[in-house]
């Protein structure tokens, strides 16, 4: 077993390093250290480390490089030093991110941390006094040790006695800080302060360096690599004070809590029922059922039975509070004009549908809940809303007074493609191949934000918006989306639409010119509301005649095309023409079904058995394309009604296929052996007939084939929604809608005809 390990030392996520979590934690693995710590300038990569050094059965210690001045609110010119914080324990993280977070100064750009500061939030840190560049070492080498010792007494004042460790980067430093303290309650640690993994990584992290830069840097900093123990020793194998400071490295990490940083889980956010309920559950319940009361005239049983199925899943998974925060939140837009619309898989649930999240019906689309949320699934589904672009900054505002301090939009990391900087000619095609993949920046996600169980101050790292004009909106977290996710927080995506704008604009004018609202909600055609039904059949002729500037989706000329090829007349013949837009092999193909397969008694399925029994089964799932597999949902279908495999277990088919893995074959024997007999369920009705082996065999090969262009059904519709929408609305206010078109998208790619 080691008796050394770092303390000090920067990844990727810091812009000194090139170094991954992976590399370095396996590196360290590879030597026999027991504990590692990471001290990026943010918390970026915490999560990540942890459960990556856990993996490897290395304790992950957790810190913090910050930038020490003697006043972070001076103006003036300062002296500016490293130091470096360790969260101890689980008080110490905590305390860590209260720092980090409150380390911003208005108008600068840059963190700072000063005496009132760090004595604010040090429970459970330690420190280590910055190496070369600290409060403690510049002075030294300035010959100036009065000062070194009082900076040292006040940091030991800040975290307490024995908090507090005097770090030597090199040999000489603990030869040097040894004398300089002897007698006191000093202890010198070595130290590493490693910025990428070996010894030969320094070509890569310059040139990665010089990539964010976006020239050649005149300076690269400490470039101290993740040495060995034998390596940190070999360094001055006779100096007794930097053998003990090596050893006593390895004493510090012992001290340190295995689980300083918090487990995942246990974050989602939680709603205030009302007086009258006894939980969130309860609650959402009578919400759906009220909904579906004022959705249909009488419930039917269908209804009632889906909706059961579906609240049992979400309020079992703890989502009755992120689908309750959904719902205030589309009810505020609503009653403040805010034309809203869920994307994604959000369309597929019921529940959802009569809260009015969503104004698609599932049932009427044949839409899976599973896509949405299932009972294997670890992460919590939260829906996906467009909202009018315009009116977004409201909904955040509106977000940050209903849920005070709690709210954070999230961060998303660019990866450096080795080819955008050889085009470029700032590093030759050997050294950008060296950094591909590695981390460029990080910037702020487009949609999603997080919404806590509490107060981000002490839970989640963030910083505020330092872009000129942006200082009042939301922070931004340094974790990405997934990572807010897999720490089991809630994540809602909220889209800024252009679209919606000129949807709501539209129906705005046309309110003033003829003095007649358009009900958004009820322009759905297919029957899901019946006030523009004789309105509908002109805005589906719309499509035929290629009359498409504006409409969404069809701003291509190639989409315009096949928009009069296949004349679209009702919600699934558009979303099949949005789920096969740029590819063109599976387009033609389905245009060529869709006029060669007429609507006899059933869909010509000779490509698939001649039997007419099974043609009429398999038309359950494939009439509406044709024969053709357009969708997800319809894979998923397939493997139920041919194969008699439950919800959650077609669900997972098609998950790993969709994973691209060749070795299916296991799969098509049980997708076969399934097909071959009679599936019933427990009241003994019939789900599933008796195919033949060689129709099965069909079958499963169509899906394999088309399993890589395939495309979510309840995205699709979704889009197809507002494809719908545009089109109705260019049919019957034309003048309204090109005017409010030109001053929204003018910018907007225009058909050919248009």
């Amino acid at each position: 077993m080691r008796t050394f390990a770092h303390l000090s030392g920067h990844s990727e996520y810091s812009s000194d390093s090139n170094a991954t979590i992976k590399a370095l934690v396996a590196a360290a693995a590879a030597d026999g250290q027991t504990a590692l710590a990471l001290t990026d300038t943010n918390l970026t990569a915490a999560p990540l480390f942890r459960a990556e050094a856990r993996r490897h059965g290395i304790k992950p210690i957790i810190g913090l490089d910050v930038k020490w001045v003697d006043n972070r609110h001076w103006e003036d010119r300062q002296k500016v030093f490293n130091l470096t914080l360790l969260a101890e324990n689980r008080t110490g993280w905590h305390s860590l991110v209260a720092l980090y977070n409150s380390s911003s100064v208005p108008g600068r750009s840059q963190q700072f941390v000063d005496y009132e500061l760090l004595s604010r939030h040090a429970d459970g840190l330690i420190a280590l006094t910055g190496g070369r560049r600290g409060p403690i070492d510049t002075y030294l080498h300035e010959n100036d040790a009065d000062t070194a010792r009082t900076n040292f007494t006040r940091l030991e004042a800040a975290l307490g006695t024995g908090r507090v460790f005097l770090e030597a980067s090199f040999p000489g430093a603990a030869q040097l800080l040894t004398g300089v303290f002897m007698g006191k309650t000093a202890h010198v640690v070595a130290t590493g302060r490693y910025r990428q993994v070996t010894e030969t990584d320094t070509a890569a992290r310059k040139t990665l360096l010089d990539i964010r830069a976006g020239k050649s840097c005149l300076g690269y900093g400490e470039g101290g690599w993740l040495r060995t123990e034998p390596e940190m020793r070999e360094q001055a194998p006779d100096s007794r004070a930097w053998q003990d400071a090596v050893t006593l490295a390895s004493t510090v990490a012992d001290a340190i809590d295995y689980d300083a940083i918090p487990e995942p889980g246990g974050n989602l956010a939680s709603f205030p029922e009302p007086e009258g309920f006894q939980n969130e559950g309860e609650y959402l319940r009578h919400l759906a059922f009220r909904g579906a009361a004022s959705r249909y005239d009488e419930i039917p049983f269908e209804v009632i039975e889906r909706l059961n199925a579906e609240l049992e899943v979400i309020i079992s998974k703890g989502a009755a509070a992120s689908t309750l925060i959904a719902h205030d939140l589309i009810t505020w837009c609503a009653d403040n004009d805010i034309l809203t619309g869920a994307r994604g898989n959000s369309s597929s649930s019921l529940v959802l549908y009569c809260l009015g999240v969503t104004d698609i019906n599932p049932l009427t689309y044949g839409l899976r809940y599973e896509r949405f949320l299932r009972r294997g699934r670890n992460e919590i589904s939260s829906p996906d809303i467009d909202v009018q672009a315009s009116r977004r900054q409201d909904v955040h505002d509106y977000l940050a007074t209903r849920w005070p301090d709690r709210v954070a939009r999230a961060a998303t990391h660019s990866r450096v493609k080795a080819e955008t900087w050889t085009r470029r000619g700032l590093v030759s095609e050997e050294k950008a191949a060296l950094v591909e993949g590695r981390l460029q920046s990080r910037h702020i996600h487009p949609c999603a934000l997080v919404i806590a169980p509490r107060d981000l101050a002490d839970t989640v790292p963030v910083l505020p918006d330092r872009r000129s004009g942006h200082e009042h909106e939301l922070p931004i977290t340094n974790w990405d989306a997934q990572t807010l996710i897999n720490e089991g927080y809630l994540v809602l995506n909220l889209i800024g639409s252009s679209t919606l704008d000129v949807i709501a604009k539209t129906a705005a004018q046309a309110r003033l010119d003829r003095a007649a609202p358009v009900h958004l909600g009820l322009l759905l055609p297919d029957g899901d509301g019946d006030l523009y039904a004789s309105s509908t059949p002109a805005a589906w002729d719309l499509f035929a005649k290629g009359d498409a500037d504006g409409v969404f989706q069809l701003g291509a000329d190639d989409a315009v095309a096949a928009a009069k090829i296949a004349r679209p007349r009702n919600l699934t013949d558009m979303a099949a023409l949005i789920a096969l837009y740029g590819k063109e092999d599976r387009l033609n193909r389905y245009l060529s079904a869709r006029i060669n397969r007429p609507r006899l008694r059933y869909y010509h399925l000779e490509h698939l058995t001649a039997d007419e029994t099974e043609q009429a089964w398999l038309c359950q799932t494939l009439a509406p394309t044709h024969g053709e597999i357009v969708f997800q949902e319809q894979v998923m279908d397939l493997f139920a009604s041919v194969s008699g495999f439950s919800g959650v277990d077609a669900d997972g088919a098609w998950r790993f296929l969709a994973k691209k893995s060749p070795d299916w074959r296991t799969l098509r024997e049980k997708f076969i052996e399934g097909a071959v007999q009679e599936q019933y369920d427990r009241a003994g009705t019939r789900y599933s007939m008796a195919f033949s082996e060689e129709t099965a065999g069909r079958v499963f090969d169509l899906i394999i084939e088309s399993v890589p262009c395939l495309f979510s059904a309840s995205h699709a519709h979704a889009y197809a929604r507002h494809a719908f929408q545009t089109a109705w609305l260019r049919t019957h206010f034309l003048e309204a809608f090109q005017q409010v078109l030109d001053e929204v998208q003018p910018h907007r790619r225009r058909p050919a005809t248009a």
